[in-house]
């Protein structure tokens, strides 16, 4: 333990002047955060956006120079004539990345949500998992890299280097998924698993550079694991995840609702290329009608899948593509369902009839219990911890969340025809607008530097038209809350006959 503060001061005492800038970097950053968050202007969020950029490349060159200290590359380092145990050297390192970045960091992070007005201490377990991304994607890949190179100028070519070799993978494994339109959909498991791998790789080669300073050894374990991890990607069980996280329903009586597929010619794509030439069709747009959902649940729409097959043998299946579509609880709910397709299979196709069999993942989601606020120009707390503030100046209410995606809710409130009135009124006269907030059925923590989220609320069924002035949520408006769960996802299925594609292909216009 001595000989790992001896180096864990050694590093501080040589790593000072970096220190006291990465210092005035953090209190900046929580300065203009909060500016941010409270009032936000074009000049802030550039400032922010800089700051930003300055923070990582602060925890990126804080972390390689205290790795460069004690090089792992050669056998000639003056620090292999001293009594080192690698297992010391590398806690020591673990030390000074964790107390001078990570914990200056997490501090900032309180700070800004104090500084915003909300609670930090109920944020704290998603402050602590937001941290254990940003370390993971952030730092750990940075640690890797300095453990193999001798000096600063050789990371930055490294880094380069490996960049370039990334971005050809990736463009790879993109241009082969369009081709075959692998699965997209949503899983819980893909991501989890691909980021273990990641760290679990990352710190066997920082582990083994340490205990054996084998560097070429190293180099190879790095090379290979962005190939594993692409692989990995293009390799997931598309049907068997489909199958688990989504149960087909055979029996209509057991679905929440009922899609059946609108023929009206009305609902077909329009040609409006008015004489010009047509490029290729990419997709279809197919029309449906939703009906039959309760009135206290609604069915989002996640993935879909399309297999398609013509008399004269032609046949083309899709992989799943997500999608996102609510359907709520109407007596019908006319939809359209976006879904690419192989552009030469459409071509060849023509105006063939084709049999298509559509796939929809669905979860349906309950709503929970109804709670109301009153809008204030002032800040007012919404159930899910966030905050919000009637914007007299627009149309929007203007809110913050602390560190997380907030979960999926609906939230109403009347309109008021013309300026707000001075005295707020909890009475207004306006059609009831709507929108929708949030995204998922639990809270997603963010991965951003920022742990406030902020956006304008921009509320459905605004009054417009001859002699109606400009509409506003004021100040003194009861504003409700629903939050909605998942209960349960499912998977329904639907065969349309004898179908012209052609007048549901979607596609771009060109000039002759």
């Amino acid at each position: 333990m001595n000989q790992v503060l001896h180096i864990f001061k050694k590093d501080a005492r040589h790593l000072w002047p970096q220190l006291l800038a990465s210092l005035g970097f953090f209190i900046a950053f929580g300065w203009v955060s909060v500016k941010n968050a409270l009032q936000t202007n074009g000049l802030t969020m550039f400032i922010g956006t800089i700051l930003s950029l300055l923070v990582y490349m602060n925890g990126w060159i804080l972390t390689v120079q205290a790795v460069h200290d004690e090089s792992l590359v050669g056998e000639n380092q003056f620090w292999l004539s001293r009594p080192y145990r690698w297992p010391n050297l590398l806690i020591a390192k673990v030390l000074f990345i964790a107390v001078f970045f990570c914990l200056p960091l997490l501090l900032t992070q309180v700070a800004i949500l104090a500084g915003c007005g909300l609670n930090p201490l109920a944020s704290l377990p998603a402050l602590l998992l937001n941290m254990a991304r940003l370390t993971t994607v952030m730092l750990i890949p940075v640690f890797a890299l300095s453990v193999v190179t001798s000096s600063f100028p050789r990371f930055t070519l490294t880094v380069l280097a490996a960049l370039l070799y990334l971005g050809l993978l990736i463009w790879g494994s993109s241009l082969l998924s369009s081709r075959l339109y692998l699965n997209v959909l949503p899983d819980p498991y893909s991501m989890p698993l691909i980021l273990t791998i990641f760290v679990i790789v990352c710190l066997t080669a920082i582990t083994l550079q340490y205990a054996t300073r084998s560097t070429m050894r190293t180099r190879l374990t790095l090379v290979v694991l962005p190939v594993c991890i692409v692989a990995l990607m293009l390799a997931r069980p598309t049907a068997a995840l489909a199958r688990h996280l989504y149960p087909d329903i055979a029996q209509a009586s057991q679905l929440p609702g009922s899609m059946v597929f609108d023929s009206d010619p009305s609902r077909q794509v329009p040609d409006l290329s008015n004489g010009r030439r047509r490029a290729a069709p990419n997709g279809i747009a197919l029309p449906f009608n939703f009906s039959g959902v309760a009135a206290d649940s609604i069915v989002r729409a996640q993935g879909v899948q399309v297999e398609i097959s013509a008399a004269n043998g032609l046949h083309w299946s899709s992989g799943w593509q997500q999608v996102f579509q609510i359907i709520l609880p109407r007596e019908k709910m006319p939809s359209n369902i976006y879904i690419l397709v192989d552009p030469d299979f459409l071509r060849r196709l023509g105006s063939t009839p084709a049999t298509v069999t559509v796939s929809l993942a669905n979860a349906q989601l309950a709503a929970g219990q109804r709670s109301e606020a009153i809008a204030a120009g002032d800040d007012y707390r919404l159930p899910n911890g966030g905050v919000c503030a009637a914007d007299t100046f627009t149309s929007a209410l203007r809110c913050r969340y602390p560190v997380y995606t907030p979960q999926l809710a609906y939230m109403t409130g009347r309109w008021t025809s013309g300026p707000c009135p001075e005295t707020p009124s909890a009475t207004p006269t306006g059609p009831e607008g709507g929108v929708w907030l949030g995204g998922g059925n639990s809270y997603g923590v963010a991965f951003a530097l920022s742990p406030v989220e902020t956006g304008q609320l921009q509320f459905s069924n605004r009054p417009y038209g001859k002699g109606i002035g400009p509409s506003f949520i004021c100040p003194g408006t009861p504003v409700s809350y629903t939050p909605y769960t998942v209960v349960r996802q499912f998977r329904t299925t639907q065969t349309i006959s004898n179908l012209d594609l052609t007048r549901y292909s979607t596609g771009t216009v060109q000039m002759h």
